[in-house]
This record gives C-alpha cells, sequence and structure tokens, in this order.
C-alpha cells in the first residue's frame, strides 16, 4: 500500500511558552532545537502555542532541518475544545487564511485542530476539517481525542484522531489500552518526568506503544515533549537543557521499534479477534488487518511482570485461515523472525516478554509467502 509521507515520528514542541520563559533570541533557540530533535532521530514536530507572530519562523526551523510540521493554531485549537469564547463566534474561514499562506513552502505538513472532549467538539472539528478541505484538500487534519470516548467513524471521516496514552499510575500495575479508534491515528505518549533508569525508561515507553498501537493508533507516534517550562516537569530536555543518556536511548529504541512495524502496520484497522487462550492475564492479543494482509500483536499489559506463557491462537482471524505465524522482528539486529505452523486449527506460540514489551507475527494462508514491507 503506497504512502504519500513518511511515517511519522514527532515529538510536541510548546512554542510559545518557551519563548516567553527563556532569556536571548527566540528564533536561534528554535533553529537550535530543531537540529537537535532531528539528530535525535525524529523527522517530525508537533507545534504547539504558535502565535500569529512565531509561525513564519516555526515553518523555517523546520524547513531548514527538513522536519515534517504539524501546527495548532491556538484560536481552532480553543473553539475545537470549548466553543466559541465568551460567545463570539469564531470565524473559521478567515482564521484558516491567517495559517495558512498560499505560498506552498510555507505550508505545514499537518493542522492540528485541537482536542475533542465530547459530541459537541467533534462537530466543531469536522466543521474546520470541512473548512480546510475545501481550501487545501490536500492537508491532512489532526484533532486530539479522549482515550475514554467513543466516536463515531462517520464523524472523523475527514480527520486523524490522535490519542494521549498514560502511563500506569503504579508501576505495579498494568497498562492500559485507549478505546480501538475508528479510524487509524497516532499516538501521543507522554515523557515528561520520566525516571533516568534506562531499563524502566524503555519499558514504560515501549509499553505506552504497544498500548496505543492495540487502539489502532498505526499512523505516527509524538512524544510529549520536548521540554517544558522551568519549574515544572521537565521533558526529554532536562532543566540544565540536555537530553539524559537514559531518555535519549529510550528514544532510539521506541524510534527503532516503531520503524520496524510501521510499514507493515500503517493504515491497518484493529478488528476483533475470538478464541484465543493463555494461562497469563496480563497478555493482550491485538488482530489488525489492510486489504487481504493480516498481523496480530502480543503484548504484556504487566508494568513490572515478566510473562512466560503460551498463546492458542485460532487459524482462523480476520475471515481467512492462517497456515503459519511469521514474527515481524522489532529489534535492532535482528534479521528473520521465528516461524509457527497451524496444527489442527489453532498456533502455538511461545510467549516471553519483559514488562510492556511485544511481539508482532504476520499470518499466512497456505498460497502466501512472507511479504516484504510496503
Amino acid at each position: 500500500m503506497e504512502q504519500s509521507v513518511p511515517f511519522l515520528v514527532a515529538v510536541r514542541y510548546p512554542v510559545e511558552p518557551l519563548s516567553m520563559a527563556e532569556t536571548g533570541d527566540p528564533e536561534h533557540r528554535l533553529s537550535t532545537d530543531f537540529q537537535r530533535i532531528r539528530e535525535l532521530g525524529f523527522n517530525g514536530v508537533l507545534a504547539a502555542h504558535v502565535a500569529d507572530d512565531r509561525r513564519e519562523a516555526v515553518v523555517q526551523a523546520a524547513r531548514t532541518q527538513a522536519l515534517m510540521l504539524i501546527l495548532t493554531d491556538p484560536v481552532l485549537h480553543r473553539f475545537c475544545r470549548a466553543g466559541p469564547a465568551s460567545g463570539r463566534a469564531v470565524d473559521i474561514d478567515d482564521r484558516l487564511r491567517t495559517v495558512l499562506p498560499p505560498d506552498a513552502d510555507g505550508l505545514p505538513r499537518m493542522l492540528h485542530v485541537g482536542e475533542i472532549g465530547d459530541d459537541a467538539g467533534a462537530g466543531r472539528a469536522a466543521q474546520i476539517a470541512a473548512r480546510v478541505e475545501r481550501r487545501l484538500p490536500s492537508l491532512p487534519v489532526a484533532a486530539t481525542v479522549r482515550a475514554d470516548l467513543p466516536l463515531p467513524g462517520a464523524r472523523l471521516r475527514h480527520i486523524t484522531p490522535m490519542v494521549r496514552v498514560c502511563e500506569p499510575a503504579d508501576l505495579t500495575g498494568t497498562f492500559s489500552s485507549p478505546l480501538p479508534l475508528p479510524r487509524p491515528g497516532m499516538m501521543i505518549i507522554p515523557v515528561s518526568g520520566q525516571t533516568e533508569d534506562l531499563v524502566q525508561s524503555v519499558r514504560t515507553w515501549l509499553g505506552m506503544y504497544h498500548a496505543g498501537l492495540s487502539a489502532g493508533a498505526t499512523e505516527g507516534l509524538i512524544l510529549d515533549a520536548w521540554a517544558e517550562v522551568r519549574g515544572r516537569r521537565e521533558g526529554l530536555v532536562d532543566a540544565a537543557d540536555s537530553v539524559v543518556v537514559a531518555r535519549a536511548a529510550a528514544v532510539k529504541r521506541i524510534i527503532h521499534r516503531a520503524g520496524a512495524w510501521s510499514p507493515r502496520l500503517r493504515g491497518s484497522v484493529v478488528v476483533p479477534l475470538d478464541g484465543w487462550q493463555c494461562h497469563d492475564g496480563n497478555l493482550r492479543v491485538t488482530l489488525f488487518t489492510r486489504q487481504h494482509r493480516r498481523w496480530v500483536l502480543l503484548w504484556n499489559a504487566s508494568a513490572s511482570r515478566f510473562m512466560r506463557s503460551e498463546l492458542s491462537l485460532p487459524a482462523e482471524a480476520g475471515g481467512a485461515t492462517a497456515t503459519r505465524a511469521v514474527e515481524v522482528p522489532g529489534d535492532p539486529g535482528v534479521v528473520g523472525g521465528r516461524v509457527f505452523d497451524a496444527r489442527r486449527g489453532r498456533i502455538a506460540i511461545p510467549v516471553e516478554l519483559a514488562p510492556g514489551d511485544a511481539i508482532l507475527f504476520e499470518l499466512f494462508g497456505s498460497s502466501e509467502g512472507p511479504t516484504p514491507p510496503d
């Protein structure tokens, strides 16, 4: 399946709060930070809190570093989340003329219109998306949705949903997966104030990544945030304006995992899967389909317990019968994956997973062979 743009691995960058809190040249900070973001392995930036007089500098900094830009306009964001301020209507068309210049080089790669908190907010987001489609049909529109809010797919047919994934409040608990998205979307993973322990950082971030995948967030990954205002929780950048080793290593691990699996899962949808069996109650099993292809994600939802068990998977899955499951490697240096054949209508897969970790399998029928990435 041909994709028009690369898979997005981005970081949220709060433009205005950082500009107001720091001394010195704000454009120099933008340029320097965007270069560091690119060097760390990201290919995009979600620019939040972008005032009108800062937009050009943000676009230029992203263009210089060849970063995909998701732009958030504060006026449309407030309108989408809460409706007209003080009873005053928002002229959406006038706002879009301000935010989206006619110069093609000055356009973002995606417009983030705000947060959807209820059905009325979904209606406002759809209203903005319809106006964008008339003005710039090629510009994708995204909106953040609540993890616990079921939304009709028809309302979001022109909007890419972004869902926030939460880390466990207690590391002895489990990772919770958001409700299935109405269409393939993106995930936002919090990284502010994370522990400096490398092993725990990797487990936590990967656990949240797998939770997002299981909800159908296969279109992109956004870490939140690059930096926060001093005195609040730190982002990837600490109080000394540096990225500590543990966070940098965790970033590279999650970027590699996303890069290894996204060519398969991108554009797929989550469909129900019944009949699988496992004695460990922390195992989560998610079935993805895209046209004739099928994948199964197995992940350990526990934040603290290692899993050693066996999954019995029905060969009948996603409307077709599989004769084997072929592992899709997700770690550096692994070229080929394990293969498990079906026996008497079921596929037995041994599962050994660290807390939060996962393995991905593609299912093939009798006449199918392993398919190269898209």
